[in-house]
C-alpha cells in the first residue's frame, strides 16, 4: 500500500497487521520517519517486540503476521504510536501501552472514549444477543 499521502495512519496499518491472513507491506513513507519519532523504525521495533516478522528500509516496512507475544509497547513519547497500538491492545491480550498520556497531544480523552465504545459494543451484543445467533444468509445476486 502507497500510503504517502496518508502517513499519520501508517503505524495504525502496522499495528494491526498481526490480524492479517498474510503479509502487509507499506511502501512510499520515509516522511513518517521526521515526526515526533522516527515512526518507521518505532513501529519496526515495536512490531518486533510483540513477535511479528518485520523487513523494512528507507522508505517502506512489510510485516508477516505472527502470533502475538504479549508485550510493553513504547511510545516514544509519540501520540499516534500509543493510540496505533492501543487498538492492536483491543483484539490482543497482553499488548500494554507504556505512556498512554502521550496522546493528549491531540485526542485528550482517547481511552476513555476506546473504553466507552468498547463497553456500548459489549452492551449491544449481549442485548441483541449477536454472540447466540448465526450469521444472517447471503441472498444470490439478481440482474
Amino acid at each position: 500500500v502507497d500510503m504517502h499521502h496518508i502517513s499519520d495512519t501508517v503505524m495504525t496499518l502496522a499495528a494491526i497487521s498481526p490480524l492479517c491472513d498474510g503479509p502487509t507491506t507499506i511502501r512510499n513513507v520515509a516522511n513518517i520517519r521526521i515526526k515526533e519519532t522516527d515512526r518507521l523504525i518505532a513501529t519496526v521495533n515495536e512490531l518486533k517486540r510483540l513477535g511479528q516478522e518485520v523487513e523494512h528500509g528507507d522508505d517502506w516496512l512489510k510485516i508477516t503476521p505472527k502470533p502475538v507475544t504479549p508485550a510493553k509497547i513504547e511510545c516514544y513519547a509519540d501520540h499516534r504510536m500509543a493510540m496505533s497500538f492501543g487498538i492492536l491492545g483491543l483484539a490482543v491480550p497482553g499488548v500494554t501501552i507504556t505512556d498512554k498520556k502521550c496522546t493528549g497531544k491531540t485526542y485528550p480523552t482517547f481511552w476513555d472514549d476506546i473504553q466507552y465504545f468498547c463497553s456500548r459494543v459489549e452492551e449491544a451484543s449481549r442485548s441483541e444477543g449477536v454472540h447466540d445467533q448465526p450469521p444472517p444468509e447471503k441472498k444470490p445476486k439478481t440482474n
